[in-house]
């Protein structure tokens, strides 16, 4: 009995392991993404200031939520 529940929360901690580490790629995904087409618009002198500060802030907002999906490997 002891042995079945030790066995299923060591299933759910490899389970909550992965789905953390999908969730990470997926975060940087995003950013690299995102910061490619933010490099691609400034480079073209396509951004405006207000456009710039508004990337900035979502690029801001993206890395913090790679750092929180991190934290959390």
């Amino acid at each position: 009995k002891a042995a079945e529940k030790q066995q299923k929360k060591a299933e759910k901690e490899v389970k909550k392991h992965a789905k953390a580490q999908d969730n990470f790629s997926d975060a940087k995904k995003k950013y690299d993404k995102e910061f490619k087409k933010y490099q691609k618009l400034k480079s073209k002198g396509k951004l405006s200031p207000e456009d710039e500060v508004k990337w900035l802030k979502k690029l801001e907002g993206l890395q913090k939520k790679i750092d929180k999906t991190e934290r959390k490997l």
